[in-house]
């Protein structure tokens, strides 16, 4: 068995069967194992960063996805499983028209990140918009 101890919560990322992450916050540590991730993230440690993905973290500058926070990232996240099964159901999604247009704009800069070499340099031809 392994411990992480960190104050940055990226690293919830790293839980498994064999690894927790004690957490350290301004009073007291939390330690973090599969159960205690699910109960405040309600998604497996693995989806971490698909959540993370969605909902942007200014402090590491990710941008995420306009008018997603965590309630609606975790939904999403919880019924697809994943940022590509998002895409690939995209016109099933039950949420509001103007936030599917966001989906096509900031999540393409981080699955660029991902991908490491694939640039958004063509029309967007749901909103008509240019990536940028």
């Amino acid at each position: 068995e392994s411990f992480v101890l960190t104050g940055d919560r990226d690293s919830l990322q790293l839980i498994s069967d064999t690894t927790k992450v004690l957490l350290a916050g301004n009073q007291d540590t939390v330690v973090f194992d599969r159960q205690k991730f699910f109960e405040k993230y309600t998604i497996q440690p693995e989806q971490f960063v698909d959540l993370k993905a969605l909902m942007g973290d200014s402090s590491d500058n990710i941008p995420g996805v306009a008018g997603v926070g965590q309630k609606t990232a975790g939904d999403l996240i919880q019924k697809f499983g994943t940022i590509q099964n998002i895409y690939d159901n995209i016109d099933t999604l039950e949420i509001k028209e103007n936030l599917k247009i966001c989906f096509f704009l900031p999540i393409s800069i981080v699955h660029d990140v991902w991908t490491g070499r694939k640039l958004c340099s063509r029309r967007n031809s749901r909103s008509g918009r240019y990536c940028k």
